[in-house]
């Protein structure tokens, strides 16, 4: 560690100048002193947690992890005297840190690491230790305590044994240390708020100079932003301990170090972890620079796959053939510029909408399909209430996927509004990931599972009264006026010429338009099928077996693919 960059504590005698130092007391007390664990960043290998950083996150139950963290660190341990650097009492410092982890219940999981360390390159030869040997063990347990939406809560118990061997070389401690913490994590969107705190129990170890060192409080935040979902992450955190003696006040006691590191999934079950680090002050273990990588291997659970059943036994049957042209005329075919249809308790769109990724900005593309939907809302007065759900794939976490299909199905409800439907025949929801149409994990699946649904959740038959809704709304999320499309069960076209409509396909199968005059009486409609008599005077629409796809404008196609006459010209 040099002086300048980190001069933000008081630098005085710190470590192993009680060693250096002539005279009888510290000649004979050399050795408890060597024995100092000087390693800051220690990996748990846990599910969703960083190099350094454990979180309260709980993988699937019976998940097993293991793991390996390579670093190099230059200067962790160096000799000063009165803010001038003797020398690096471990002036390098190469280290592989295994690990494995276990999440045996949904709540909890345990950990176990060994460290392997090198020390070389020490520059101040009555207190160097260049070897390599065994540091010590660490075990440890970790309970979810609370989640709710994306803000969780852990804690963690740990013990460090003195496993270390050679003994005296800086590799390790001489008495086992307890240590217990609270874990905490926020995400919000693609960010993740992070919180590693606890205590270190540990007997004093007094040098008789500045340095005592004893039981500690270590506090680990840290801010982690997904850049591609379920591929790469950047994070950022600080390594930060203070000594009970000698809380936060300086001196060798209270290191200080930050971490900028990234982690790439290449596939689902691989981690890789690569990132450097610095010291801000004169603490034991803060370095002039350190650099790691890392790899995490989760073992999957193997899924069964659902057992055979026997295909069942299908009879021939032998369809009337009075009965094909019925049959024939039920299957319901896209008509050229028919974007949207009503089919039984839902509105079907005939292609996607599509957005720009990991956002709730829609395509243009998309637009016209919108439109349309709108259009057929604001001449089906029958259709009561809406729901738009909102699915995602499996690629992101559960809480990502539920956030932006809620966002996006919120968009499409926006933009209805917008487009003239009444917030009262609307709502909107997301499921996530948790309703895939298509099992798999190939693009076709997954692209077919991000998808929004119109459910059809309500509808008016011909005894209701539909309600009267007013002319202009507030828009919910900015106050601004905003006109509302009025809409009838049985209303012509919009922009139809008046004592004109084009009536739809019929049971009988024949197709037939009629040209109306202007009647006071009857309003300008003509009823569709004698059905008994609903409000309004208009008699109920006939059973379907084509789709009418009224309320396009007359710039855009209709459900039969034409354009509606002008308002000069009487239709066929």
């Amino acid at each position: 560690m040099s002086v300048s960059p980190r001069a933000l504590l008081p630098a005085t005698v710190t470590v192993g100048l009680a060693l250096w130092a002539p005279g009888p007391a510290a000649a004979q007390d050399t050795e408890p002193v060597r024995n100092l664990d000087i390693e800051l960043l220690r990996p748990t290998f846990s599910y969703r947690s960083i190099p350094g950083l454990d979180t309260p996150d709980i993988g699937e139950e019976g998940q097993l992890r293991m793991g390996l963290l390579a670093q190099f660190e230059r200067d962790p341990l160096v000799l000063y005297e009165f803010e001038n650097e003797l020398g690096g009492v471990v002036g390098n410092r190469a280290t592989m840190q295994l690990g494995v982890s276990w999440d045996f219940f949904e709540r909890a999981g345990v950990r176990l690491t060994l460290p392997v360390n090198s020390n070389f390159g020490s520059t101040v030869p009555d207190l160097d230790a260049d070897t390599a040997g065994l540091g010590d063990i660490g075990a440890g347990i970790r309970f979810l305590a609370l989640r709710t939406g994306g803000f969780q809560v852990g804690v963690r118990a740990d013990m460090l044994f003195p496993s270390n061997f050679p003994r005296n070389a800086w590799l390790g401690e001489a008495d086992i240390r307890p240590l217990v913490g609270l874990l905490v994590r926020q995400d919000i969107g693609r960010f993740s708020a992070l919180l590693d705190t606890g205590a270190t129990i540990r007997s004093a170890i007094d040098t008789e100079q500045d340095f005592k060192l004893g039981s500690e409080l270590s506090i680990t935040p840290g801010l982690m932003y997904e850049v591609s979902p379920d591929f790469l992450n950047v994070y950022a955190d600080g390594f930060i301990r203070g000594g009970f003696t000698n809380l936060f006040q300086g001196g060798a006691e209270n290191p200080i170090e930050t971490v900028l590191g990234a982690q790439l999934f290449p596939k689902e079950n691989i981690l890789v972890d690569v990132g450097a680090g610095r010291g801000w002050n004169e603490g034991y273990g803060t370095t002039d620079f350190r650099i790691f990588g890392g790899l995490t291997y989760t073992f999957m659970k193997k899924e069964e796959p659902p057992p055979i059943e026997p295909e069942p036994i299908v009879e021939a049957y032998e369809i009337p053939e009075e009965n094909v042209e019925q049959l024939v005329q039920e299957v319901q075919v896209w008509e050229e510029g028919q974007l949207a249809r009503v089919e039984n308790d839902q509105i079907v769109i005939r292609e996607p909408i599509q957005f720009y990724l990991d956002t709730t900005e829609i395509l243009p593309e998309s637009m016209p399909t919108l439109r349309y939907v709108a259009n057929l809302l604001n001449t089906k007065a029958e259709i009561a209430h809406v729901q738009i759900e909102g699915h995602a794939s499996e690629e992101g976490s559960y809480e990502y996927n539920y956030e932006l299909s809620t966002r996006r199905a919120q968009k499409i409800w926006e933009e209805l509004i917008k487009a003239g439907v009444h917030p009262d025949r609307l709502s909107f929801k997301g499921m996530g990931e948790v309703v895939p149409l298509k099992m798999g994990e190939d693009e076709e699946s997954l692209s077919a599972n991000r998808r929004v649904e119109f459910d059809i959740i309500k509808q008016y038959g011909p005894l209701d009264i539909i309600p009267d809704y007013p002319d202009e709304i507030l828009l919910p999320w900015n106050g601004q006026r905003h006109r509302v499309n009025q809409a009838t069960i049985g209303a012509a076209l919009p922009d139809q010429p008046e004592g004109h409509q084009i009536i739809e396909e019929v049971p009988s199968g024949d197709i037939f338009q009629q040209e109306l005059e202007d009647d006071a009486d009857q309003g300008g409609v003509l009823p569709d099928a004698p059905q008994g008599e609903a409000p309004g005077g208009a008699l109920p629409e006939p059973e379907r077996k084509g789709t009418i796809e009224t309320g396009a404008p007359a710039d855009e196609p209709s459900g039969d693919g034409a354009a509606l006459p002008p308002a000069d010209e009487p239709s066929d």
